[in-house]
């Protein structure tokens, strides 16, 4: 069928503007803080955002191949600012990110996919963007979007992990 409409409110513009920079960010606790802060919110309803949530599906796969570069949040000063338990969620987004997906209206999720396909696909060569598996995306967005036969939605998780693997 046709590409669904984006979905957008009144703030959700100013969100991006404020979450898109942390998002690219090279600083991992920034750019993991960000994606924890839209996560909350979208998954709330306090906002409504397909471009945040394509931005966040860019950020899910670009952390994947940022993991393996990153340096380790452990710092000292570091944990006991922001705590042990928050230290951990935040060194890995994609744990929290994966949750947020499974969970998110495959609405939101349809409407998301061309943006973040268009995001990965113009970015210049060198670019974090350029780094991202669009096929990868693509059949990650589609299993959480599709219901499995003759299943009622409650095997999105288990087929998102099975896309996610692919990657």
């Amino acid at each position: 069928g046709a590409p669904l409409p984006p979905t957008e409110d009144g703030c959700a513009g100013a969100l991006l503007d404020l979450f898109g920079p942390a998002l690219r960010s090279s600083d991992a606790l920034l750019s993991a803080s960000a994606a924890l802060a839209a996560c909350r919110l979208l998954h709330t309803g306090r906002v409504a955002s397909s471009a945040l949530v394509a931005r966040l599906l860019v950020f899910y796969f670009q952390a994947e191949h940022a993991a393996a570069r990153a340096e380790p949040l452990a710092e000292a000063g570091l944990l006991e600012v922001v705590g042990k338990q928050a230290l951990e969620l935040l060194s890995d987004p994609r744990q929290f990110l994966s949750v947020f997906f499974a969970s998110a209206p495959p609405a939101l999720l349809g409407s998301a996919l061309l943006p973040a396909l268009r995001t990965a696909l113009s970015a210049p060569a060198g670019a974090p963007e350029a780094s991202v598996p669009v096929e990868s995306l693509a059949s990650f967005v589609l299993a959480l979007t599709r219901p499995a036969a003759g299943d009622k939605g409650d095997g999105a998780a288990e087929a998102a992990g099975e896309a996610a693997g692919e990657a």
